[in-house]
């Protein structure tokens, strides 16, 4: 029963990749939380890519080193610097456990840790630092897809009142949320009412307009995961039996400055909603809920003949020849014909010419894959998709994996994107011929 039930909220290290069965879908894609999750390869590969692509903007990374590799690089940029504030962090914690507050040249680690530049101007609530988590579900890395959630959840960062001055820098209780530090306010969230907690809301929301911001942290959230698009891909293809097997519920924890300027800190691959307060359990619940939900989860086929006639029977689909899951949707090899169309596509560069004629021979893949998209979005409930949309031709010349899909999908929604009953049905006339 577990390997059926238990698979959603059980994040997967490789062993779970490498044993996951065709039916089942687990909870993270294979390399999620090394390549995006761990702070040091989220940094680099954000590096990596700005220096790659110099003219697309994200304004939303703080510089932050690696230390003992980039030492050298680090001290310049510390000299340069008029605030000396410094933060430390491990490259793999949870619970802020192993953060430091840094100011001065000899307090900086010799061992591994990602030092960032800190943020010294936060929005406040009750003159407490506040960080904004914005949570987020992948449901492919190739081609990527997101799914928004449409709000934030506010977290007090710190327990004591906000303070900058030098001999409050060392004090975490003031800077970071270190959960074996004794504070004065350590339990003031869990003390606020519902009522308390959305007038929290609403002060932070007219003065800093969360729909304004959400934006942006989408847009943070998609340069960030297409940072790491590639070597997700091949860890994708090295680990998967068929493109069921995996989605990724993520939150991205936001430090915004009293400019409105929204600051990725980092992206939790297996995040946890609190639920030791009351009146956050429904809310959960719901959230939760909508998670199942655009998982898809299909009955697996090894449920047998007579199982199988019994929810047909019981679920209204006497008249359907199969209610478990179908494998060949999900194929992830491709025929020789199929292979030749991508690669052929691949190699196009003008937008204008693929599409024109991409959608005029669907392969098996290509409807499958679409059908795939257009099912997801029927049934999705937890947010809105912002990735891909009809815009995502902007984003396919920084896309280093085969792009293919991008191209397929650039097509599809800008001819059937306000009108998707139209294009669906040319789904199932495709599928039955």
């Amino acid at each position: 029963m577990p390997r059926l039930i238990g698979w959603l909220l059980k994040p997967s290290g490789k062993k779970y990749a490498w044993d996951t069965e065709r039916f089942q879908k687990i909870s993270s894609f294979p390399g999620m939380s090394n390549e995006v999750s761990y702070r040091d390869k989220m940094w680099n590969n954000q590096k990596q890519f700005m220096r790659k692509h110099p003219q697309l903007p994200m304004p939303f990374v703080l510089p932050s080193f690696i230390l003992p590799a980039e030492r050298e690089e680090f001290r310049r940029a510390w000299e340069r610097t008029e605030n000396k504030m410094w933060i430390s962090k491990m490259p793999v914690s949870s619970l802020s456990h192993g953060i430091r507050m840094l100011e001065h040249w000899k307090d900086f680690p010799e061992k591994k840790n990602v030092v960032q530049k800190y943020v010294h101007n936060p929005i406040l609530y009750d003159n407490i630092k506040v960080e904004l988590k914005h949570s987020f579900v992948v449901t492919s890395v190739h081609p990527l897809r997101i799914y928004s959630h449409p709000g934030v959840l506010v977290a007090l960062l710190a327990k004591a009142n906000y303070s900058t001055h030098p001999e409050d820098i060392g004090n975490l209780c003031i800077h970071t949320r270190v959960k074996k530090i004794k504070c004065d306010r350590a339990n003031f969230l869990h003390q606020l009412s519902p009522a308390a907690y959305l007038e929290m809301m609403g002060v932070l929301d007219t003065k800093y307009n969360f729909q304004k911001l959400i934006h942006s942290m989408d847009e943070a959230v998609i340069l960030t995961l297409l940072s790491a698009e590639s070597r997700l891909s091949k860890a994708f293809y090295r680990n998967a039996k068929n493109r069921y097997n995996y989605m990724h519920l993520m939150t991205a924890d936001f430090m915004v400055d009293e400019n409105g300027q929204p600051w990725l800190m980092e992206m939790n691959g297996a995040p946890l909603r609190d639920v030791n307060v009351p009146w956050r359990k429904e809310r959960n619940y719901d959230f939760y809920s909508k998670i199942l939900n655009i998982a898809g989860y299909h009955l697996p086929p090894t449920i047998g003949a007579q199982a199988e006639a019994i929810v047909r029977n019981s679920s209204g689909f006497e008249n359907t020849t199969k209610v478990v899951m179908d494998e060949s949707l999900y194929r992830i090899k491709l025929t020789p014909n199929e292979k030749l169309k991508q690669d052929k596509y691949a190699n196009i560069t003008d937008r204008s010419t693929y599409m024109n004629s991409i959608l005029d021979d669907l392969t098996e893949d290509d409807v499958h894959m679409l059908m795939a998209v257009e099912d997801e979005l029927n049934r999705v409930k937890f947010g809105r998709r912002i990735f891909p949309t009809r815009s995502v031709a902007k984003y396919i010349p920084f896309i280093e994996s085969n792009n293919y899909y991008y191209k397929l999908l650039d097509a599809w929604e800008n001819k059937y994107g306000e009108t998707r009953s139209i294009g669906r049905q040319v789904l199932e006339n495709q599928e039955k011929s």
